[in-house]
């Protein structure tokens, strides 16, 4: 089925697409070029509470704002914070506002005067725009209050709130996905609506191991590994699955995966240009089963898996501008069997949000542009990091932007926790260097 066909279909299927896609034309139809409210709320994501210093992951806004943008986050910057993205990376000056506390950081800001007050203030004045890192119900609240208060549409980069719990829900995305690419472009699913759903699932699916995922949550939280050798034995990364998780996504966990390739998409507002992929991760895990996200590189794919690969990613991206989509998108796929030239290619998750790898893309090319070179991410544990200054260790560091690039120091004081980027001449260079030598680097750096 063509994109326009399933997108009709889809609109008949779920009404409040095409009252949604026609209500809320005055936001999407326009990205204006002015300043930009930025904000990373991700308090509507199931068990993202879980998370070590979740609060701290707003402020990695800082890295998708520019000169002159206004960032909202409840926490404050660590020291040396706004120093180093100021003007060791060149991303210009911002204005910082400081609504409240904990994770609904939208709840927070309508709550708040002073900001409110400041927001509508620079909304009248012209040319300001939202762009969020998911567009949920509650930022599209923020955005109605501040668009009635201003007496003008504040223009979104994001998707209306019902298309984007849509496509972020798995139980929904991967049959839409079949579809339009086929059957044979997913994993096998189930949909579990109850517990005799979900133990006829494992008993279906023909895979050793069968994956039990909370649909809509993210980094591999409310994922739960099932061995379906007799007796099936749960191994669940997180806490253990209850009734309160259900439906959920059983799918059966092909093997061998060769490669977890995320597609990472910019979709322009409807007759404003086509989507374009502005890159390929390869994904890392910290565990053998691939359910433990740990960071990703550069994807050097052979040519003719990365245009099948990202043809298929356009497509899906066109389906989603269809029925209204702006903004950030990634899709993530696996690449299963012997050999990557034919290996199956399934696509498994779609982030109708930024995310992980996203904001990392988008930082190295704000900083370096198009032409950067090859580079690999990820995040380091150190407890000495609680009580550290951003700038100092930098410096300490001695490695430059050109070499090494801090996308994440929000949960520093937090959880110990930062999260880089290195580049180099060759993905796998970028990936040694980030195993072996930052850390090294960075011990010596805290002593």
């Amino acid at each position: 089925m063509d994109a326009a066909t399933l997108a009709e279909a889809l609109a008949d299927e779920h009404p409040q697409l095409r009252t949604e896609f026609d209500a809320l034309a005055a936001h999407r139809d326009h990205l204006a070029p002015g300043p930009a409210v930025v904000l990373e709320d991700s308090a509507d994501i199931p068990l993202i509470d879980r998370l070590p210093a979740a609060e701290g992951f707003q402020l990695r806004a800082r890295i998708r704002a520019g000169d002159g943008d206004l960032v909202l986050a409840n926490p404050r910057p660590p020291r040396g914070f706004e120093e180093y993205y100021a003007d060791r990376l060149g991303l210009g000056r911002v204005r910082w506002l400081h609504p409240g506390a904990g994770l609904e950081l939208s709840a927070s800001t309508l709550r708040s005067d002073a900001c409110m007050r400041e927001l509508v203030e620079r909304a009248r004045a012209g040319g300001l725009h939202v762009k969020p890192y998911l567009a949920s119900e509650a930022v599209w609240d923020l955005v109605t209050a501040l668009s009635r208060a201003a007496g003008a549409p504040l223009p979104v980069a994001g998707p209306p709130p019902h298309l984007c719990a849509l496509a972020n829900d798995k139980t929904w995305f991967l049959p839409v996905a079949a579809r339009l690419l086929g059957e044979d472009s997913v994993p096998p699913f189930r949909v579990a609506r109850s517990e005799r759903e979900l133990s006829q699932a494992l008993t279906d699916l023909p895979a050793r191991h069968v994956a039990i995922r909370v649909p809509t949550s993210t980094a591999g939280l409310g994922l739960h590994m099932v061995d379906t050798s007799p007796p099936p034995l749960v191994t669940p990364p997180t806490a253990p699955l209850t009734p309160d998780d259900l439906p959920a996504l059983v799918i059966g966990w092909l093997e061998p995966v060769l490669a977890s390739p995320s597609v990472h998409l910019w979709i322009p507002p409807l007759h404003h240009g086509d989507p374009t992929c502005d890159g390929v991760i390869l994904q890392t895990f910290s565990d053998p089963l691939g359910t433990r996200f740990s960071g990703g590189v550069t994807a050097s794919l052979p040519h003719p898996v990365d245009a099948r690969l990202r043809s298929h990613s356009l497509a899906l991206a066109r389906l989603l501008q269809l029925l209204g989509y702006v903004g950030r998108c990634s899709l993530d796929f696996i690449l299963v069997g012997d050999h990557l030239e034919d290996a199956a290619m399934l696509c498994v998750d779609c982030n109708a949000r930024w995310g992980g790898a996203s904001v990392v893309v988008s930082l190295v090319r704000a900083v370096h542009g198009r032409a950067h070179r090859p580079f690999a991410f990820g995040f380091l544990y150190d407890d000495r990091l609680k009580d550290a200054d951003l700038g100092e260790l930098i410096s300490r560091l001695g490695v430059g932007p050109d070499d090494l690039i801090v996308y994440n120091a929000g949960c520093m004081e937090g959880a110990g926790r930062l999260d880089v980027a290195v580049l180099a001449d060759s993905p796998q260079q970028a990936m040694g260097r980030l195993r072996n030598d930052i850390p090294t680097l960075l011990d010596k750096a805290l002593q």
